[in-house]
């Protein structure tokens, strides 16, 4: 499915805060895969404020912040794939790097909460007490892997951004899906000129079932 979005309230880039700011709308265009040829099912205009692109590990915790900051906004959160959270996730790479170093690693032991983003606490505390229902083993006995203190299994860990973005209910999330094009007009104030993303088309694959 095919989306193009147009601006709804917040501009999604800009550069300076004085920048003016429209709504962002949307439009979507579904597409089912039928042996490699794409069929365009149906176009849909969305309207959002803000737009997240790429849901890397740095993605969900985008999207988080972005809802909690404007608690009035529609935020659209995108991702290619149909795993969240990027190298930490998909590509199994799920152990954190931890700094070793003073005063990082005693902030990291013994004053957690001023050395992390609340968010990332969050997803730790989720993983180290998943319930047994969950998918893939959890968090990693601490020790079991060298390189790091915060070793995971990758599927729980998907499972976990997966519960914290369903949450928040003013996220939309839209797997399989990539921008295919983006308008934008000139803006300029007193800090100078930029570009002001107007409209996105953003496409949705979906797989012929079988």
């Amino acid at each position: 499915m095919e989306w193009t979005f147009k601006q709804k309230g917040k501009s999604s880039t800009s550069t300076s805060a004085s920048l003016s700011q429209l709504p962002l709308l949307v439009a979507i265009v579904f597409t089912i895969i039928f042996s490699g040829v794409a069929s365009v099912t149906s176009a849909t205009p969305l309207q959002y404020d803000i737009v997240v692109v790429g849901g890397s590990f740095s993605g969900p915790a985008a999207a988080l912040a972005a809802a909690r900051t404007n608690p009035g906004a529609k935020v659209l959160f995108v991702e290619p794939t149909d795993w969240v959270g990027g190298q930490a996730t998909s590509q199994g790479v799920a152990a954190i790097d931890n700094a070793w170093h003073e005063p990082g690693a005693s902030l990291m032991r013994t004053q957690p909460s001023l050395y992390y983003p609340a968010d990332y606490l969050n997803f730790l505390n989720r993983l180290k007490n998943a319930p047994p229902s969950a998918p893939g083993t959890g968090f990693a006995p601490n020790g079991s892997c060298w390189v790091s203190r915060e070793a995971f299994d990758p599927r729980t860990a998907v499972w976990v951004l997966d519960q914290m973005l369903a949450e928040t209910t003013s996220i939309t999330v839209m797997r399989m899906t990539v921008v295919k094009r983006v308008q934008t007009v000139p803006v300029s104030d007193d800090f100078g000129n930029a570009l002001k993303i107007t409209s996105l088309t953003l496409i949705q694959r979906t797989p012929k079932p079988g």
